[in-house]
């Protein structure tokens, strides 16, 4: 309803737009007639005066309608952003070009991002990631990526960030005025960029002196330029021109007049947005509970940007040809706002990552606050490890990029004499979409927002994930060998931390059966004898046999019903082995001549 209410907002400025426009051009002509009148008949001046005053006027109307139609824009922009998120509607507004180390924790990062849809992929399809068109800065996706994958360092670290979330779920308004300079933005804030301008110096730390050196060079040219005058030797006034195209020479290889003007206009046109920000922060930076001491008092970068911006005004006459030149005659006013300009980019570079390092925390909390806004049912509660028997207890668990509507809810229950869960099931029964929606929801539990479940307790853990290992034509891998890969950096994790909780999805399915059921054997009783938990997914219900043999192992299955020659599937977590499987009922169904 408040998108339908701004959208007939927004007509009536349009429709307004146009009456205001044909006004403005009937004035100008009206104007336009009675300043001719008033050539012919000086009497009526004052009616071509009139005639200009309210043309004038309504210019500023227009003006203001316009600004006030580029404002509901942006609104109904972030509305519609807003209401693709509630329904859980990816959108390609942004890119993500999220680069990740190539060492093993990278590696392990990529594996989650790919098996849960985290990012959007080659092929295209939705991703958790493309619901969040709301970012600022490029640092701000990362960081948004680092808090969802990355391990977390201990329990502190996530109580600190629910509670960050939790304040800027409460401040909606204020929430909404930042994600609103987001829907007014053009393209993102790309840090690195901006980052290098702010360290591309113009000026050396000593400027000041070679300033006095140019204002001494052009007092020397008008004083000897009195003198040639009163005493009618030009030769005189010659050498105080050469004198001061001298010192300016000599400045030159030192301070680079031509490149501020560009760098102060990019660095300002950049720095807009923490402005901007800072300004709508400047009501609640000295809480604690928002962690902005960045933008807190001295510290708030909303004068040093301003010093940026003066500059950058200052400089701007250069677009005035013979009035820069008429200035610079008198005074030397672009070297000395060229030194203006580098001591503020100074201040400002030396705070910069500090600045965006928290834009880009505050941009992934207020994402993560939207969703628990749109999303989240209920905030995780964490236990510690040694003093309780139950390690991941969810009620009412859902996968949380389907609609409500879609969704099958089930109970888990991981306990450290059952942490090793091997589920079996039948082709469609739910099986892969149940891993991804455990770990998205712990994903989401460890990046401190709330998730779709009844209720959620579990101790701190650290996600790992093989679901869909992929070939690299580049590196000549195999999906089979990038599979055996992924498995072998789990296991030494398993080997080395205490709290792994692993996602193994149709374990070895690219090879053959003998093959399967002894490796998946070995990797099972591998895992088995550490304190890691998790699921390994098959189809060989031989595995199932392996319960009470391997300890801490306990059987699950997905399963389908056949009624009246119609396959059903409840998509329900049970206990036990599958009872059967519908591979040759699909063959059957699809139309291949296979056998009863």
């Amino acid at each position: 309803m408040r998108q339908t209410a701004f959208e007939r907002r927004a007509g009536l400025v349009a429709v307004a737009d146009r009456k205001q426009r044909q006004i403005r051009f009937f004035t100008f002509l009206i104007a336009s007639g009675l300043s001719f009148w008033a050539s012919v008949e000086p009497k009526a001046g004052w009616l071509a005066g009139l005639g200009w005053v309210g043309f004038i006027a309504t210019v500023v109307v227009h003006r203001r309608l316009r600004a006030r139609a580029t404002r509901l824009d942006w609104r109904l922009r972030l509305e519609k952003r807003l209401e693709n998120l509630r329904a859980l509607q990816p959108t390609d507004e942004l890119t993500w070009n999220i680069e990740l180390a190539e060492d093993e924790s990278g590696r392990a990062i990529r594996r989650l991002v790919r098996d849960l849809d985290i990012l959007p992929s080659a092929e295209g399809g939705g991703s958790f990631a493309s619901l969040f068109p709301f970012f600022l800065s490029t640092a701000g996706q990362a960081r948004f990526i680092d808090i969802l994958t990355k391990p977390v360092s201990g329990l502190s670290e996530i109580l600190r960030r629910q509670g960050v979330i939790k304040f800027w779920e409460k401040r909606v308004v204020l929430r909404r005025k930042i994600l609103r300079i987001s829907s007014a933005m053009e393209a993102m804030l790309d840090t690195v960029s901006l980052s290098q301008a702010a360290r591309a110096e113009v000026a050396p730390l000593n400027a000041m002196r070679w300033f006095g050196l140019v204002v001494a060079a052009q007092i020397l040219f008008f004083a000897l330029w009195a003198v040639a005058i009163f005493a009618e030797k030009k030769w005189i006034g010659t050498v105080g021109l050469v004198a001061w195209l001298g010192a300016y020479v000599i400045v030159s290889r030192r301070i680079d007049l031509f490149a501020a003007y560009p760098r102060s206009m990019l660095l300002g046109k950049n720095l807009r947005v923490l402005h901007d920000v800072s300004k709508v922060l400047s009501r609640v930076s000295h809480w604690p509970e928002a962690e902005l001491s960045a933008f807190a008092g001295d510290k708030n970068p909303v004068q040093a940007l301003r010093s940026i911006e003066r500059a950058a005004g200052a400089l701007g006459i250069r677009q005035n040809p013979l009035l820069a030149l008429i200035i610079n005659f008198i005074i030397p006013w672009d070297l000395f706002w060229t030194i203006r300009f580098d001591t503020a980019r100074r201040r400002v570079s030396e705070a910069l990552p500090s600045w965006l390092g928290a834009l880009a925390e505050l941009e992934a909390f207020i994402a993560l606050a939207e969703w628990n806004a749109a999303h989240g049912k209920t905030l995780p509660i964490f236990v510690d490890s040694t003093s309780e028997s139950i390690l991941v207890e969810e009620k009412e668990l859902a996968h949380p990029l389907l609609p409500i509507s879609k969704r099958i809810a089930n109970d888990l229950l991981i306990s450290k004499t059952a942490r090793n869960h091997l589920v079996t099931g039948s082709n469609m029964s739910g099986k892969s979409t149940f891993l991804r929606a455990v770990g998205l929801n712990l994903l989401l539990a460890h990046a401190g927002a709330k998730v779709t479940a009844r209720s959620l307790k579990l101790v701190p853990l650290r996600l790992e994930s093989s679901m869909r290992p992929a070939d690299s034509l580049s590196d000549g891998f195999s999906s089979f060998y990038s599979e055996v890969s992924d498995l072998v950096e789990i296991v030494k994790l398993a080997q080395s931390e205490s709290a792994i909780f692993y996602l193994i999805d149709e374990i070895f399915r690219g090879t053959n059966n003998r093959e399967r059921r002894i490796g998946a054997e070995a990797v099972i009783r591998a895992l088995a004898k550490t304190s890691a938990m998790g699921f390994v997914t098959t189809h060989d219900l031989d595995l199932a046999a392996l319960e009470g043999a391997v300890p801490t192992l306990e059987n699950h299955h997905f399963r389908d019903d056949v009624t009246d020659g119609v396959m059903t599937f409840s998509y329900e977590y049970r206990f036990g082995p599958c009872p059967s499987t519908n591979a040759l009922k699909v063959m059957r169904t699809a139309g291949l001549p296979v056998p009863m």
